[in-house]
């Protein structure tokens, strides 16, 4: 169900990418331009007119990252992509820290309950002389 979603955010991606102007379109590399192409829902069909209604998450998510990385100048894109880091950090920034802090805690709590008892070899040798003279 959900790639059916992206195969129609596709087709309209490239309904979009068609209609920019030509020094826009030219900015967009051709590689992707026929990733898009060969992804999308052949079978889906919208008007430029119709998009301005649908609005699917996707075609909005995808060509968001189309202006990201080919249609904004080198500073708006920068700024963009300090953005994202900034709220990736704030919304999962916490349980990455949480989950190193507990297992360093965990670590040093294993470790201190774990003590190793090696007896001598004298100690054994004399143990084991002690029990075979016990039995007699």
């Amino acid at each position: 169900m959900e790639n059916v979603r992206y195969k129609k955010a596709f087709k309209e991606v490239y309904i979009i990418i068609n209609s920019l102007d030509e020094d826009m379109y030219v900015k967009i590399p051709i590689s992707f331009i026929k990733t898009i192409k060969e992804n999308m829902d052949k079978d889906y069909h919208i008007t430029v007119k119709e998009l301005n209604d649908t609005k699917m998450q996707e075609t909005i998510d995808i060509m968001a990252l189309v202006y990201r990385d080919y249609l904004c100048d080198e500073q708006t894109r920068l700024k963009l992509i300090e953005e994202e880091r900034k709220t990736i950090e704030d919304k999962y920034g916490d349980v990455f820290k949480n989950k190193t802090q507990n297992h360093k805690s965990e670590d040093q709590s294993i470790k201190s309950l774990v003590e190793i008892r090696q007896e001598k070899w004298y100690k054994m040798i004399w143990n084991k002389i002690k029990r075979i003279w016990s039995k007699r």
